[in-house]
């Protein structure tokens, strides 16, 4: 019953959500595959982001994520700039030996279609509904490996949930970026916590830099808390290098060399809400927005 009313309760905030800038614009043109504004919504505190990446976290650990955000439908002419987008994502966890042969663990999916526009020019909203699924594969050691069918056997064909999100952003004076997301879940197998949230932080100390051949420090420090038997805070700080501009109206591909530190809950979904697993480590990488 409490994720039943959730549910409508964050379906009933959307559809005014919705309504606001449906209004505003309802004698404006719409348009198939306006220009992407995603940037605009995205944050690079949290590790996962719709981004594409490929980091080194040590122990000869990889990880590697290919993803990136569509918009479908959408009206540039309004302040608001109203978008309907579509996100998807598929990461790897991986490993490799001494002779540099490279074994898959885990891939994860993740996708989804939001809705999204400008407050002003300062705060922005970001509704919509994400999928989440887990897969193990054949390079996961064999000691994680219960073919029994007991807790500890990560091959169980089941694992996937739903949560819709509402995310905030609020910009200061292109040096900050800072902002949270209310994601409660309204799916999921194994059984997760109702409630998710995260919230995020960005500081730009030089601000905006339209030249994309010269790179622009950063520091970025996020939180996330969900989980299977209680929330699980996770805690992720990057710094790095980026090129592009990260406020700008105008979509630009970006890039990032980062170094980072993450500790909390287990990246690779099904460890995590099979096992309750956590993971600490440091990394190396670098991260692409396309």
């Amino acid at each position: 019953m409490r994720k039943l009313l959730v549910s409508y309760l964050v379906g009933l905030l959307l559809a005014l959500a919705l309504l606001v800038p449906t209004i505003q614009s309802a004698r404006a043109e719409w348009v198939m595959l306006p220009e992407n504004t995603h940037q605009l919504y995205e944050t690079y505190a949290l590790y996962f982001d719709e981004q594409t990446q490929a980091v080194n976290y040590g122990n000869a650990r990889l990880w590697i994520a290919l993803g990136a955000t569509l918009p479908i439908y959408g009206n540039p002419d309004i302040p608001s700039h109203p978008e309907f987008y579509f996100h998807a994502s598929a990461n790897a966890a991986l490993h490799y030996n001494d002779n540099y042969r490279i074994f898959t663990e885990t891939i994860d999916a993740r996708a989804g279609f939001g809705f999204e526009f400008m407050l002003n020019e300062s705060m922005r909203l970001n509704f919509g509904l994400t999928h989440n699924s887990g897969h193990a594969v054949d390079g996961l050691d064999a000691n994680d490996i219960d073919l029994t069918g007991g807790p500890r056997d990560l091959f169980q064909p089941t694992l996937g949930q739903e949560y819709v999100y509402a995310r905030f952003i609020y910009d200061l004076d292109n040096t900050f970026r800072f902002g949270g997301t209310f994601k409660p879940f309204i799916r999921s197998v194994p059984q997760l916590q109702t409630l998710a949230f995260d919230e995020f932080i960005e500081y730009f100390p030089f601000g905006a830099i339209d030249n994309p051949h010269h790179g622009n420090p950063f520091v970025a420090l996020g939180f996330d808390e969900w989980g299977p038997n209680n929330l699980v805070l996770t805690t992720h700080v990057q710094l790095g290098l980026y090129y592009g501009n990260h406020f700008s109206k105008t979509f630009h591909q970006t890039m990032r060399a980062v170094i980072g530190y993450y500790t909390g809950a287990d990246p690779r979904l099904k460890y995590f809400e099979f096992r309750d697993a956590r993971q600490s480590f440091a990394y190396l990488g670098f991260m692409f927005s396309i």
